[in-house]
């Protein structure tokens, strides 16, 4: 099966809720992420190793 790519907007609670879950799969792929919070965004990013 091809690789998903996800992008996961809001980085609340549920945000990196998905974002955790998303990363454990070997199928689907984070590509970006975003948040009203550009420092959160970049933080989590930069945590998950999304570009």
């Amino acid at each position: 099966m091809a690789r998903v790519n996800v992008g996961v907007v809001g980085l609340g609670v549920q945000g990196l809720a998905h974002v955790e879950a998303l990363s454990g799969l070997h199928d689907a792929r984070i590509v970006a992420v975003a948040d009203l919070d550009f420092e959160r965004a970049k933080k989590v990013a930069r945590e998950y190793g999304i570009p």
